[in-house]
């Protein structure tokens, strides 16, 4: 990578850390063969609708079940219906109904919407290996709560 290009990724970054409301992600999170980043994603899905997440883990038999069965069934929705339309209408596993993110509602007179729109979790990964190989990055990717949403280029070593 040349200097200027290695510069340019730092001021988008530092950016994005200091004024657009992400965290720095770790890239060995990422599980490239489902494309999404587990540990954030059920831990936005935990933390914002406990009470569904214990249904599945209970329909699904036990935690581990329940998290591997719904993180391939996300995939499959994410491939099938792409990434807006699985964030704006969530996922259902067994009849249970999560959502994947939670938007700005129009006003701020309803603190739990609030809340909730505060509890999306935004991840900055500055170098992001997403072939099974390491040789094709992702510089930088973007992610709403463990989903892959945007990145500014791609890179072949």
């Amino acid at each position: 990578m040349r200097a200027n290009e290695r510069k340019f990724e730092g001021a988008i970054e530092a950016w994005l850390l200091e004024h657009g409301g992400y965290t720095k992600g770790d890239p060995r999170t990422f599980d490239r063969a489902l494309g999404l980043d587990p540990v954030q994603l059920l831990a936005f899905v935990e933390a914002t609708q406990p009470d569904e997440w214990r249904e599945l883990t209970a329909r699904h038999g036990s935690e581990g079940t329940a998290r591997a069965n719904f993180l391939k069934r996300l995939a499959a929705q994410l491939d099938d219906h792409g990434t807006v339309d699985v964030l704006r209408h969530g996922v259902s596993d067994l009849g249970i109904e999560l959502r994947l993110a939670y938007f700005k509602p129009v006003h701020g007179l309803t603190p739990e919407l609030v809340a909730r729109y505060e509890a999306n979790r935004l991840v900055l990964v500055r170098q992001l290996a997403y072939a099974t190989d390491d040789t094709k990055t992702l510089r930088p990717a973007l992610f709403l709560n463990g989903i892959p949403v945007a990145t500014a280029s791609s890179r072949t070593h």
